[in-house]
């Protein structure tokens, strides 16, 4: 029995103990499995290889999007992506630096993730990540953004990630 037969979802499998026999590894990929890594290997490696799969996947069932964003990510350079890891409210840059998020911080970053590309307003920023309408401020969202640059930019004045589009809002570049 093959996993493919069950769903043509991506599926990776870790481990984190112990190291998989060559063998192992071989027979879990002819079952159906797109990536079998263990400890041994790099993050960054397996963050690339899941990378590649879903851009893969990402063309083949939603083709618009992701020309769109091939656009945007074919002159980027591998090691300025970012990568959300929610349980830990943290990302991961490129480098495999792992960088703790405040929660608002988090939230923030996730909703420009999930609208990547496109220019939020300080309006509906404020209206996601704080779930209020009533005070829309923009000096909050300003001051959640310096904090996510601070923690991720390189250089805090020319950022790669977080653009300011003047006036209207933020756009994640990723």
């Amino acid at each position: 029995m093959t996993i493919r037969k069950q769903s043509d979802l991506p599926i990776w499998l870790f481990s984190r103990t112990e190291v998989i026999s060559k063998v192992n590894r071989i027979i879990y990929l002819q079952l159906g499995a797109d990536g079998v890594f263990d400890h041994s290997y790099d993050r960054q490696e397996c963050m690339l290889s899941m990378s590649n799969l879903l851009q893969r996947v990402k063309r083949r069932f939603y083709p618009k999007l992701a020309i769109a964003n091939e656009e945007q990510t074919v002159t980027k350079n591998l090691s300025e992506r970012l990568y959300l890891i929610a349980p830990n409210l943290s990302v991961c840059l490129g480098s495999g630096e792992e960088i703790l998020l405040t929660k608002l911080e988090f939230f923030t970053i996730e909703y420009l993730y999930k609208h990547a590309g496109q220019t939020i307003t300080y309006e509906e920023l404020y209206k996601n990540v704080w779930k209020d309408t009533a005070n829309e401020r923009k000096y909050r969202v300003a001051n959640v953004i310096f904090h996510l640059r601070k923690k991720i930019e390189q250089d805090v004045n020319k950022p790669q990630y977080i653009k300011t589009i003047r006036s209207k809002g933020y756009m994640l570049t990723v």
